[in-house]
């Protein structure tokens, strides 16, 4: 055998390989996807079980006990442009992070390589995406650098219920 007939051999072999794993990552989604719906499913059940209870000890029928217990989780989602809109620049800046997108890259590459770019012309290829970080927004709230009404003006708080469920030993 020669040389390109190894290299083949060894491309046929690979592309089998992944081909398999491929194969195997797709079964793996499908049964994770069908389990993910049958547990809450399941959780929907407890809860009805549970009634107005905040927990419970449950037993199987083999004798193993579970403990259920009830929570309310609460989920904020926050709207940036708003926020953009209440804060002044400067503690907008400081509860969020900026990822910055290049849009068109070979126009980039062709107008970094002219000199003296002005900052206005170069930010025309790029896009920018902002996030509020918690953590930050928490503390600019301890410090009163924000009011309660201004962060309430760009958040939105819903809760969950969720249970949770333990072994019991």
């Amino acid at each position: 055998m020669n040389n390109n007939q190894n290299r083949s051999k060894g491309l046929a072999n690979a592309l089998q390989a992944i081909g398999s794993l491929v194969e195997q990552t797709y079964h793996q989604e499908k049964t994770l996807h069908g389990l993910t719906h049958k547990v809450a499913n399941n959780k929907n059940d407890i809860k009805k079980a549970l009634g107005t209870r905040d927990s419970a000890t449950f037993k199987n029928v083999d004798g193993g006990e579970f403990l259920v217990s009830r929570k309310d989780k609460a989920v904020i989602t926050f709207d940036v442009d708003k926020a953009k809109e209440t804060l002044d620049n400067e503690r907008f800046k400081k509860i969020t992070t900026q990822k910055l997108f290049i849009n068109d890259y070979m126009s980039l590459i062709q107008l970094l390589k002219e000199y003296g770019v002005p900052p206005k012309e170069f930010k025309q290829f790029v896009d920018a995406e902002f996030n509020i970080e918690p953590d930050k927004l928490d503390h600019l709230l301890e410090i009163d650098e924000i009011t309660l009404d201004e962060a309430r003006a760009f958040s939105h708080a819903t809760f969950e219920d969720e249970i949770k469920i333990r072994k019991v030993k």
